[in-house]
């Protein structure tokens, strides 16, 4: 298709997307080198790699990570330095289940914990379950249970403390996802409406209007949220790209996309998007479309009324439930 390498490809098709819709794209690229980052850094507003798990016993003979340098924790955890150093606003998170300890589980934690406090720019962190598929080699390998799941993000609340936004996936928590909301989670990542999650297509996303009703009965509102956090929209100059910081990401009021309030606006209205005169070839992509949602303090007697604004949804407080669920998407 006229590209050197697979990265060199990603960048043209995020610079695409972006200058066809307007969406700021979020990259999981996986291993990076430090020239790697900084080129797709000006074509995203935020990247990712799963660390998965700090312990190298894992790579030997017979551990799942055999066979795979990529998968190396030393390895992942150097692109993660060299992302924080560069001012990447950054995702990670472990995999539990894959034949580690929880005390093993317990050390991941803390390598994701020293990569924030060393360049503050861990913006979520993913406590995923293991799900055995077959045609694989872990086909009848053990899964962890539900109260594992809530184990792990309880351990991860207690070490991220709680300013840090811990996040697990809905579609894989056995049908009882709100049990995860008081174990310490206040996301739920990437829900599509229109797609299957590619990687575990046997486990469908719950339906928008399912998880509005399961997160209101836990006592919070679900409302959608960018790809990159406010406090690092907040700062573009230290953390987005120049040609990101053109768009009105700031929020009117320093907690306006925390706290729901009557009439208040909870996530502000992107201008329109200048382009930046990419030349970039159009080619075959496939986008993904996911709505990514986070999950607000919900007073007791409130709850949400949403209505579609752009890639956002606004969230004004009623005194009766409303069960419409958020309706806009975006994408990653």
């Amino acid at each position: 298709m006229g590209y050197a390498t697979t990265l060199e490809y990603l960048r043209a098709m995020a610079l695409l997307v972006f200058e066809e819709t307007g969406l700021m794209p979020h990259l999981n690229p996986g291993v990076m080198t430090s020239g790697e980052i900084a080129s797709l850094r000006e074509a995203s507003v935020s990247m990712g790699i799963m660390l998965e798990s700090a312990s190298s016993r894992l790579m030997e003979k017979g551990g799942c990570h055999h066979g795979s340098p990529d998968k190396d924790p030393a390895v992942r955890l150097e692109t993660m330095s060299e992302a924080g150093r560069q001012k990447v606003p950054f995702t990670s998170g472990i995999l539990i289940g894959i034949g580690e300890t929880r005390a093993e589980r317990i050390e991941a934690l803390l390598a994701l914990r020293d990569q924030h406090d060393a360049h503050g720019h861990i913006q979520e962190v993913i406590i995923q379950n293991f799900r055995a598929k077959p045609g694989t080699k872990m086909f009848d390998a053990p899964e962890p249970n539900l109260e594992d799941l809530q184990w792990t993000i309880a351990v991860a609340r207690l070490i991220l403390g709680p300013d840090m936004s811990i996040q697990a996936p809905p579609n894989l928590s056995y049908g009882d996802a709100a049990r995860l909301i008081p174990a310490g989670i206040n996301d739920w990542g990437g829900v599509s409406p229109v797609t299957p999650d590619h990687v575990n297509p046997e486990a469908p996303w719950p339906h928008l209007d399912v998880l509005t009703r399961d997160t209101a009965g836990m006592g919070k509102i679900l409302v959608e949220r960018l790809s990159v956090y406010p406090d690092y929209a907040r700062d573009v100059e230290t953390w987005l790209d120049p040609g990101f910081r053109h768009m009105s990401c700031r929020p009117r009021t320093p907690t306006a996309w925390r706290e729901p309030r009557i009439g208040r606006r909870v996530a502000p209205r992107l201008r329109t998007i200048r382009s930046r005169n990419w030349t970039s070839p159009r080619a075959f992509w496939r986008m993904t479309i996911s709505t990514r949602f986070s999950i607000a303090r919900c007073p007791a007697t409130r709850s949400r009324n949403a209505r579609s604004c752009g890639c956002f949804t606004l969230v004004t407080a009623r005194s009766r439930p409303s069960p419409r669920p958020p309706t806009s998407c975006a994408a990653r």
